[in-house]
């Protein structure tokens, strides 16, 4: 029939407003509700969405790769489309378990690393050792006074040239203040393994 009585410019546009239109009712309905204006974007004539045949095959302002959908193991996909119970052999479910503690273990030692560091810090703010205490107190109102009295280009500039230093100038020794941070206590020495 169409090619009999094509249909003109304007009657497309028209009816693919009005598609566009359906579509935008159907959508602000949904859960989380979708704005006209991203149908409308969606379906824009630049971008060729309409034309299935032509559509472009690396769409604009989009980047597959930093998702990394090429990285992944062949064995994540398998594993989110397993049944329960599982249809896997044995070896591989043990593989997952495996993996899954490896991770676990990872965060298990950095929520440790993280809770030591608190701990730490609250023994310097409640003067439970007051030598640490004084030095921190001290230290902290000798910053203060040199960022109100300095500008913060200058601040910033000595900071760059403290953390870009050669080499050279740097010392062999751990720091003083890291040294005593260290020394800090925690709980961790009081836990049970």
């Amino acid at each position: 029939m169409n090619y009999l009585q094509p249909v003109d410019k304007v009657q497309l546009d028209v009816d693919r407003f009005r598609a566009m239109k359906i579509v935008a009712a159907c959508l602000s309905k949904a859960d989380p509700p979708i704005k006209n204006e991203i149908v409308e974007y969606l379906l824009d004539d630049g971008y060729s969405i309409w034309n299935l045949i032509l559509r472009p095959t690396n769409p604009p302002l989009l980047d597959a790769r930093l998702s990394h959908a090429e990285t992944i193991d062949p064995e994540d996909p398998s594993e989110e489309f397993d049944t329960f119970p599982t249809s896997q052999p044995i070896g591989t479910v043990k593989r997952r378990y495996d993996r899954l503690r490896s991770i676990a273990g990872r965060y298990q030692t950095m929520a440790a690393d993280i809770a030591t560091v608190s701990e730490k810090l609250k023994a310097i703010l409640i003067c439970k050792d007051l030598r640490a205490t004084l030095i921190f107190t001290l230290i902290a109102f000798i910053c203060v006074v040199f960022i109100y009295m300095a500008s913060f280009k200058v601040v910033a500039t000595l900071f760059g040239f403290y953390l870009f230093r050669p080499p050279r100038f740097r010392s062999k020794q751990t720091r003083l203040l890291l040294n005593l941070f260290n020394r800090l206590p925690s709980n961790m020495d009081v836990m049970i393994l």
